[in-house]
């Protein structure tokens, strides 16, 4: 991980490689970072109750897409027009460290192997990338993204994401729980997995003009954050560990 204390070193070792003459100085005072993946690792396994809290508490269901992330985790992404993406990530840091030839190599290399991998052991490594710099100076709160104001930075970008994409919201508990409706729509959110998504598609065909989509999409969401308190409660724990 490069930090403000580890990049000089970057920049020593790649000098020493004989490659090109790096000014070390220079490019500590006057670089610019354009792309960077903003981490942190949290004492949290990835058990399937959190990847299902995670998957069915996604705020704006229709703009935020998952996937898994390489078999390590899960991703949330959604692309901005004109602005690359908005995405946080979910993985298992210690399977990756050995899930690829080159990781193992690197890993080889260590004279404290055991001391990293222990590290990782029960870490979950959360990941937001920023990939304009733009994107860097909003979510780091900064003017502008020279190295010295860059890592200087008092933001905490990967909570303001994490809120930005999970339903944090306080519930609203004016449905109705004893009437048909309510019991119909609770067996569909049953049938269709808690998918709003794949629900909303076939509700379109049911109602002429989109206002009603909307409206009985609202009631979906409504029902089935009420029948979600345990999983809002994890997205709560996750939460305190970014704070």
């Amino acid at each position: 991980m490069i930090t403000a204390e580890t990049l000089p070193q970057c920049l020593y070792n790649l000098n020493d490689m004989g490659i090109c003459t790096i000014d070390i100085d220079g490019v500590l005072k006057t670089g610019c970072i354009t792309q960077a993946d903003i981490t942190t690792d949290v004492s949290l396994e990835l058990t399937d109750d959190i990847l299902t809290a995670l998957n069915n508490n996604v705020g704006n269901y229709r703009r935020f897409k998952w996937q898994h992330y390489d078999g390590k985790g899960i991703t949330f992404t959604k692309d901005i027009i004109g602005r690359g993406k908005e995405e946080i990530k979910f993985y298992n840091k210690r399977k990756e460290l050995s899930a690829t030839a080159q990781n193992r190599r690197f890993l080889d290399l260590l004279a404290n192997r055991e001391q990293v991998e222990n590290y990782f052991s029960d870490k979950t490594r959360i990941e937001i990338s920023l990939n304009t710099q733009s994107q860097i100076r909003n979510s780091l709160q900064i003017d502008n993204t020279y190295i010295p104001t860059f890592f200087a930075a008092g933001a905490n970008p990967i909570l303001a994401q994490f809120d930005r994409i999970f339903n944090n919201s306080t519930i609203d508990s004016s449905i109705d729980m004893d009437n048909y409706d309510t019991w119909a729509m609770s067996k569909i959110l049953e049938l269709y997995n808690g998918n709003l998504q794949l629900i909303e598609q076939d509700v379109r065909r049911l109602y002429k003009f989109r206002s009603g989509v909307n409206s009985r999409m609202a009631k979906f969401e409504q029902l089935k954050q009420m029948q979600q308190t345990p999983q809002r409660n994890i997205i709560q724990e996750v939460r305190k560990l970014l704070c």
